[in-house]
């Protein structure tokens, strides 16, 4: 993996569908789905979640699975510029609350809340 920066800034934009106040996501991010093999990266990008395979050493050092990345694209290829750290942050809150809003409404159910 390369040692490229984290990003520290996303841009604000409307909705995403799915998730309650999440910003809908530009063509220009993407989110580390899953590392196949410990070689490939499956990326999502963009608001249609476009699958992007890319090799896991062109992934910033820091980056693992959930982390949302800056990409651009060129005629064959997706290069990863870093981890955009304040959209990774800011859907992580927003499944974790959509996650306790799905245990509240499930409370007394087979799956207690935690």
């Amino acid at each position: 993996m390369t040692d490229a920066p984290r990003i520290p800034h996303a841009p604000r934009i409307p909705h995403a569908p799915g998730i309650p106040d999440a910003p809908r996501i530009p063509d220009d991010r993407a989110v580390i789905d899953r590392i196949v093999d410990g070689v490939t990266a499956v990326l999502l990008r963009g608001a249609d979640e476009q699958e992007v395979l890319v090799a896991v050493d062109a992934l910033p050092a820091d980056a693992r699975e959930r982390d949302w990345v800056i990409v651009t694209s060129g005629a064959d290829r997706v290069e990863v510029l870093g981890v955009d750290t304040e959209l990774t942050e800011q859907r992580t809150r927003q499944v974790q609350a959509q996650l306790d809003r799905i245990r509240e409404q499930q409370s007394g159910g087979r799956f207690p809340p935690r």
